[in-house]
């Protein structure tokens, strides 16, 4: 990874610890890419929507299908499936998280409960189908993803309130967590 911007050398120099200008794919043994933009709530909300419908039906197939396309929107996955083919020895996404439950009215117009209600009845199952279509995805590309854990999720799909960053509330920042959450994430993580 070399940066073209200097906004994109001061990142760089920030997260590689070694006071590189640029990163190779054998500079480490694991790239983690923690939050990048995922946007993994945008493909839960109409899945988890319509598994939540007792009147819908969707296979694995189609959500295995639906996650690869999905995938392959990401500029961050499209940029690690580069970097692992370049010869990364392992690359890990962990997901930030779902927005924080309580933190702004997700029923307000462009919100997920504004679009999609019924996904506050979704269960640890329909969340477990679509996790293993996105795991199934990345593993399809020599990625791995590490998921949110269950108990740090409520009303469907968001983060539980005690993972908010602090001063969310009145920043009205329901997507950015407090350290506790990648902290509890990233200890998932088999090295």
């Amino acid at each position: 990874m070399q940066p073209i911007k200097p906004s994109a050398e001061e990142m760089v120099l920030r997260v590689n610890g070694n006071g590189r200008k640029r990163i190779a794919p054998n500079d480490f043994d694991v790239f983690v890419f923690y939050g990048v933009r995922l946007r993994l709530a945008e493909f839960f909300a109409p899945y988890l929507s319509l598994l939540a419908d007792e009147d819908c039906a969707v296979s694995d197939a189609v959500l295995r299908c639906a996650a690869d396309t999905f995938l392959n929107d990401r500029r961050s996955v499209r940029m690690a499936v580069k970097f692992k083919k370049a010869g990364a020895a392992r690359i890990v996404f962990a997901y930030a998280g779902f927005p924080v439950w309580g933190i702004v009215d997700q029923t307000e117009e462009g919100r997920i409960l504004s679009n999609y209600p019924i996904v506050t009845q979704a269960t640890e199952k329909m969340r477990q189908r679509i996790w293993n279509a996105l795991i199934a995805a990345f593993e399809s590309r020599g990625l791995e993803l590490l998921h949110q854990p269950e108990d740090m999720i409520t009303q469907g799909m968001f983060t539980k309130g005690e993972y908010a960053v602090e001063g969310a509330v009145e920043k009205q920042d329901a997507s950015h967590k407090a350290p506790s959450y990648a902290a509890k994430l990233l200890n998932g993580l088999s090295l």
